[in-house]
């Protein structure tokens, strides 16, 4: 049993947050034909971001239209708070919410990882800085710089290698249960009972140290303890 990939991508990038060493990353591609050749911008977009879209679809060519990337457009429906949600890339995600509180609460998730975000009147953007920034010339919208937490554990200076990165994630319950919520938040309803299974049916125990291998062992930076906690409460086991 595999542990539900959207949930790998954001374990992983947890640690390549918490690392802060401003570690050289590949921009994703702007603006290809693919993107862009059968989308037309909406007629009615507001470049102060106010406009208020229906369908996610539609926030997509828009997107694309101001120069995003959207290679592999897939609207899974995968982040839990939004009405809708699609994955254009490892890095790209657009949702749109018909709850304000729920995309505050979303925003809070992600700005709290570090994650940068666009925000418009009922959606979000979640990619690189740049793009986002080159995307708000015609989308509008507010930029957010994500910024991790304070913490008392972390050190005076940002750790400089994967190795220092890792250790703070190991020396931080907090930081886990952060990051596992993110993992949560953005797993379909059928791999979070997936998960939920898996646990019930292992026991606590074993499924803790199969997930955690499946995060990457040791190595992670996850705790096997944190681990079983988490999927306890949130589970009901």
């Amino acid at each position: 049993m595999q542990l539900p990939r959207s949930a790998l991508i954001i374990l992983a990038a947890a640690a390549v947050s918490l690392g802060a060493c401003a570690a050289d990353s590949e921009a994703a591609p702007q603006g290809s034909a693919t993107d862009s050749q059968n989308d037309e911008p909406s007629e009615s977009r507001a470049a102060d971001g106010s406009l208020a879209y229906e369908d996610v679809g539609d926030l997509r060519t828009d997107f694309t239209a101001a120069g995003g990337s959207c290679p592999a457009y897939t609207p899974d429906n995968a982040v839990t708070l939004a009405s809708e949600s699609a994955n254009c890339s490892d890095t790209t995600v657009l949702m749109l919410f018909d709850d304000q509180g729920q995309k505050a609460e979303q925003m809070e998730t992600l700005t709290q990882m570090g994650t940068d975000i666009l925000v418009g009147q009922n959606w979000l953007i979640n990619s690189p800085p740049e793009t986002l920034r080159e995307v708000q010339g015609d989308l509008g919208g507010e930029f957010v710089e994500g910024e991790l937490p304070d913490v008392d554990f972390a050190p005076e200076s940002p750790p400089a290698t994967a190795e220092d990165s890792t250790e703070v994630l190991r020396d931080s319950p907090e930081l886990q249960e952060m990051a596992l919520d993110v993992a949560w938040g953005q797993s379909s309803s059928a791999d979070q009972a997936a998960l939920c299974d898996a646990f019930e049916g292992m026991g606590t125990a074993v499924a803790s140290e199969w997930f955690l291998l499946e995060a990457g062992g040791s190595d992670s930076g996850f705790t096997s303890d944190v681990i079983g906690a988490y999927f306890e409460n949130k589970c009901g086991l």
